[in-house]
């Protein structure tokens, strides 16, 4: 599952690091402040199930990219 982290999700991600509150969060995107807190339980709840390396090397490069770098792996794992 590469796509674990919507592109909305990934700019609250980035303000909350930021040191954005929840309210500033959702100001600055125009979404309710109780969609920011859904986000980020769904977020947590997703990255509880991702593979460690497979979410970092999402949140890195972005899914697409991500998508990329892993079928890379998988054919350098097969030889």
């Amino acid at each position: 599952m590469i796509d674990i982290i919507s592109t909305t999700e990934g700019q609250i991600m980035k303000l909350r690091a930021l040191g954005f509150t929840q309210a500033e969060i959702a100001a600055r995107l125009g979404i309710s402040q109780s969609a920011v807190s859904q986000r980020l339980e769904l977020i947590r709840a997703r990255t509880r199930r991702e593979d460690p390396d497979r979410l970092f090397w999402t949140l890195l490069l972005g899914a697409g990219a991500a998508w990329l770098f892993v079928k890379l792996l998988e054919s350098i794992e097969k030889g």
